[in-house]
C-alpha cells in the first residue's frame, strides 16, 4: 500500500472508504483485521498523518501534503481564509499554526457545524459566511487557482474577516491596523468587495491600515481643522 501512496496521481487526504478500496485494489482477500493492520502500521512509520475519525493525510505524496487540506474533509465546502491565509501569504505579521477557515451556510436546510476543531493533525477553527455573499466573487478572485483544495485569496480572506468583523452574529472583531496593503491586489480586493456589498467597510479597515503605516514611518497625521465660524 505505502508504493501507492507515492504515486503522483495517489489520494492526498483519505478517509476510511478510500482507503478500504486501495487496500482491496491491491488484494482483493485482504481481511479487515489486516487491512486496519496495514493502516496503523503506515501511520506509525510517518507514511500517512492521523487526522480524526478514520481522516489521514497522505505524507506520502511526491507533493508536500499541508494540514490545511482537510478543512473541507471536517466541514464541507470549506475554504481555508482569515488570518491563516492573510499570515502565510505576509499582509499580517504574525504566523498562525491554527487553520482559519469558512464555511458556506445555506438559504436553507441545516447550517454547518462552526467553531474550534482540535485534531491529530492541527487546530482548526470554522466560522460561517451566508452561502451567498461568500460565492458572490468571481471564482478566480475568491480562490487560489490550480491547487488541490479551497483556498482563498489573501484579498477573499481580508473581505472575509471584515464581513465577519461587521457582523452581530459572530465574535470575531474587525481586522487589526497592521497590515501590509501591498501584498494585496487592490482591484481585485475591490471586485471582491463589491460582490460581497462590503465595500465602505473595507475602505474603512484599509484607511486604518494606511494611517498606522504612516505613524509607522514616523508621518504625524493631522486631524482636520474645523472650519473658522
Amino acid at each position: 500500500m505505502k508504493n501507492r501512496l507515492t504515486r503522483p496521481d495517489a489520494w492526498r487526504v483519505l478517509n476510511a472508504r478510500m482507503l478500504e478500496r486501495l487496500a482491496i485494489d491491491i488484494d482483493p482477500t485482504v481481511s479487515r483485521a489486516t487491512r486496519a493492520r496495514a493502516v496503523a502500521d503506515l501511520v506509525a512509520a510517518g507514511d500517512l498523518g492521523f487526522v480524526q475519525n478514520g481522516l489521514y493525510l497522505n505524507l506520502r505524496h511526491p507533493v508536500s501534503v499541508l494540514v490545511d487540506e482537510a478543512a473541507g474533509w471536517l466541514r464541507s465546502g470549506a475554504i481555508v481564509s482569515l488570518q491563516k491565509v492573510l499570515g502565510d501569504s505576509g499582509v499580517l505579521n504574525n504566523y498562525t499554526p491554527i487553520v482559519f477557515a469558512v464555511v458556506p451556510i445555506p438559504a436553507e436546510g441545516h447550517p454547518p457545524k462552526l467553531g474550534r476543531v482540535d485534531t491529530e493533525a492541527g487546530i482548526f477553527q470554522f466560522r460561517g459566511i451566508p452561502e451567498a455573499v461568500l460565492t458572490a466573487p468571481r471564482r478566480e478572485d475568491l480562490l487560489v487557482q490550480n491547487i488541490p483544495y479551497a483556498r482563498a485569496t489573501p484579498e477573499a480572506a481580508l473581505c472575509h474577516w471584515v464581513y465577519l468583523g461587521m457582523s452581530p452574529r459572530s465574535d470575531l472583531g474587525m481586522p487589526q491596523r497592521e497590515l501590509d496593503l501591498e501584498r494585496l491586489s487592490m482591484a481585485r480586493l475591490s471586485r471582491i468587495a463589491r460582490a460581497m456589498r462590503i465595500e465602505s467597510q473595507v475602505e474603512v479597515s484599509l484607511g486604518r491600515a494606511r494611517e498606522n503605516s504612516m505613524y509607522d514611518e514616523g508621518v504625524k497625521v493631522s486631524a482636520p481643522r474645523s472650519p473658522t465660524m
